[in-house]
């Protein structure tokens, strides 16, 4: 049996909420794979998050956590249902232009395997801060268990980022055209709030 979270609300960078988006999708897919949804608002304090982890952990189920800003498709939760590792997931592109880079490894859009579970408590990698909460598991993975997570592909981050001054945006450019850093590798987002794959809410209409 296997389990599906969605976690959400919250206040860091800044407030936060369920992305529309992200509930018409796991509303629509999720009962397409046998999934229903648990619904989890962690706005009240950061601990909540792990605090809701750890009340469905070890119980003999694998668990899927699904946050609030990041869309899932049809093809997304099968893989996850049948995957036979310990940890598996989607990357997505975080952080805004011009620093996006891919995150491998997130709990954006994540399944534990019972297996995990009962080697891994939540006590170990929760932290006094949900901020920072998968880095930490994923470093105690790797460095007591030697593995880390299996990527089935990428989701959607539809989070919503200020946009960098210019003279930032042009600084980077410049360096990148003199060598002295890496050229950009991620696609271009539709404008310099969104990251790669999003897009505004009013495209809905």
């Amino acid at each position: 049996m296997t389990r599906l979270v969605c976690m959400y609300g919250g206040d860091y960078p800044k407030p936060a909420t369920l992305d529309p988006r992200v509930k018409a999708a796991l509303e629509k897919y999720a009962p397409q794979a046998g999934l229903e949804v648990e619904w989890i608002d962690t706005s009240a304090n950061r601990q909540i998050y792990a605090d809701e982890m750890e009340k469905r952990w070890g119980q003999g189920e694998d668990l899927i956590l699904v946050e609030q800003d990041k869309e899932i498709f049809a093809d997304t939760l099968p893989p996850l249902l049948t995957c036979p590792e310990w940890w598996c997931g989607y990357t997505c592109w975080v952080n805004p232009v011009p620093h996006t880079q891919l995150a491998l490894g997130a709990f954006g859009c994540t399944k534990f395997s019972a297996e995990c579970q009962e080697a891994i408590p939540v006590s170990i990698f929760r932290g006094e801060d949900q901020v920072g909460i998968d880095r930490r598991f994923a470093d105690y993975l790797l460095l007591n268990h030697g593995t880390g997570c299996h990527l089935h592909g990428h989701v959607v981050h539809h989070h919503v980022y200020e946009p960098r001054p210019k003279a930032v945006r042009d600084h980077v450019a410049m360096l990148r055209e003199q060598g002295i850093i890496a050229p950009a590798v991620y696609p271009e987002p539709a404008d310099p709030g969104l990251l790669p794959g999003s897009y505004r809410l009013s495209q809905l209409t």
